[in-house]
């Protein structure tokens, strides 16, 4: 493979899958030999620790990951981020020895950064040390973002909100197993995030019906919203004081205006609901199928509703008034049915 690279110059990009055992041959001068490229992607530890290190000639690089690189540490993404200036994805999933220190060098080197995925690699019982800090971090030097993925982390609402505050073009956002999360960071998102495509939210034990109800109505580029085994996530009361109660303000207006779109959406079949939400997923293990069909019904440009393994018993009139609020959605005439 080395004799190979050396005779591609004009190279821009590489994916490799190959084993460490290789890397440090084939991948110390990558950069001598192949100066144009623009997107390195390699497998899990098949990556040599010298090879940003060896220069501080900058990189045409825009396009980096280095998922499950286990001794990619702060001191590998220095160079890394300080040659890429022009870097606009990074992938570091997996690289668990990346500290603050790291992530500070990502906020200072990359100020066009636009997609960042950062976590464990693998499902563990304990979210890595990775908290919030570290996003504020990222909030304050990567404003541009439009794509971040997080996955197993101790973040909490403080590096949401950030993000939320900081980060206007966001549009994609993904946190899995962050069990910090709470309604507060969703309460951000809604409020700040007004380009917000995707949002999925999975394992996230701080978030209840508030949170889910708060980017329905007020993220109107919003296609595609998940929450995936959050236990609480369970029912809407039948009134906006039984929800709203002690509430602060942000919030109880909030509910309030859902109250009053759906008592409208009741009383005359009018939904002026701004959301063009086309899939909505909800594989909760608390959540009732009524509130489900509550959600379902703010949602007109509805395709897809998903709950999951857990099923839906949907009785004739139920079924009648979701077909009617959302007439785009595709429906499986088999009952208690997981999918419609």
């Amino acid at each position: 493979m080395s004799s190979f690279i050396r005779q591609q110059p004009a190279l821009q990009e590489l994916v490799v899958t190959t084993e460490k055992i290789f890397a440090d041959d084939v991948f110390k001068d990558l950069f001598k030999w192949c100066p144009k490229i623009t997107k390195f992607h390699c497998g899990e530890d098949c990556i040599s620790n010298s090879v940003f290190a060896d220069s501080e000639e900058p990189l045409d690089l825009t396009d980096l990951s280095v998922k499950g690189a286990l001794d990619f540490n702060d001191d590998d993404l220095s160079p890394a981020t300080s040659r890429s200036r022009n870097l606009t994805s990074l992938d570091i999933t997996g690289c668990t020895n990346i500290s603050n220190n790291g992530f500070r060098y990502i906020s200072e080197n990359c100020r066009s950064l636009r997609n960042l995925i950062f976590g464990s690699k693998f499902m563990d019982f304990t979210p890595l040390a990775i908290a919030s800090d570290s996003l504020c971090v990222i909030a304050a030097g990567c404003q541009r973002m439009e794509s971040l993925s997080v996955r197993q982390c101790s973040i909490d609402a403080l590096g949401v909100i950030r993000i939320a505050q900081c980060c206007k073009n966001i549009k994609v956002i993904d946190f899995h197993f962050c069990p910090m999360i709470t309604d507060t960071s969703l309460f951000a998102i809604a409020d700040n995030c007004v380009q917000l495509v995707t949002a999925s939210f999975t394992l996230g034990d701080g978030i209840t019906i508030k949170g889910v109800i708060a980017p329905i109505l007020s993220c109107p580029k919003l296609y595609r919203l998940r929450f995936g085994f959050c236990k609480n996530i369970t029912y809407l009361p039948d009134n906006a004081e039984d929800l709203a109660q002690d509430e602060p303000k942000q919030r109880r207006d909030v509910i309030l205006r859902y109250f009053e779109k759906v008592n409208n959406i009741n009383r005359d079949g009018s939904n002026v609901n701004n959301s063009h939400l086309k899939i909505l997923q909800l594989p909760c293990p608390n959540i009732s199928t009524r509130t489900i069909l509550q959600l379902a019904i703010l949602c007109p440009d509805l395709e897809r509703l998903d709950s999951g393994r857990f099923r839906l018993d949907i009785n004739p009139r139920e079924k009648e008034q979701l077909l009617s609020s959302c007439r785009l959605l595709s429906y499986k005439e088999r009952l208690n049915t997981s999918s419609i």
